[in-house]
């Protein structure tokens, strides 16, 4: 008989089981998907703190930077918005990367 070597199986079909461990083994199934989840949550849920943890403290010692960064920005504005009013110096007039000098005294 070519099925004598065949492994035997262990379902509820063949009566090697009973319904009962079906049921059990599907109980246990679920449990630990549930219990899986659950410890994914919580692995996800420490990962967000650690992270936010991070960035707040990061954030907390580059302040002293920003403030730095701000305050020179505003003083190039501050600067920009005075080269503007004033007109052209008499470096020239910067157009498209050259430069124009208006000479009085030279022609």
């Amino acid at each position: 008989m070519p099925f004598d070597n065949q492994p035997p199986r262990l379902d509820h079909r063949n009566g090697s089981g009973n319904l009962l461990s079906a049921i059990f083994t599907m109980v246990a199934g679920a449990a630990l998907l549930v219990a899986g989840f659950i410890f994914s949550l919580v692995i996800l849920s420490v990962i967000a703190v650690v992270a936010l943890l991070v960035w707040a403290w990061f954030w907390w010692k580059t302040r002293a930077l920003r403030n730095h960064l701000g305050k020179q920005m505003e003083q190039m504005q501050r600067e920009q918005q005075r080269r503007t009013q004033d007109g052209p110096t008499k470096e020239g007039v910067t157009i498209d990367g050259e430069v124009i000098r208006e000479d009085s005294g030279r022609q």
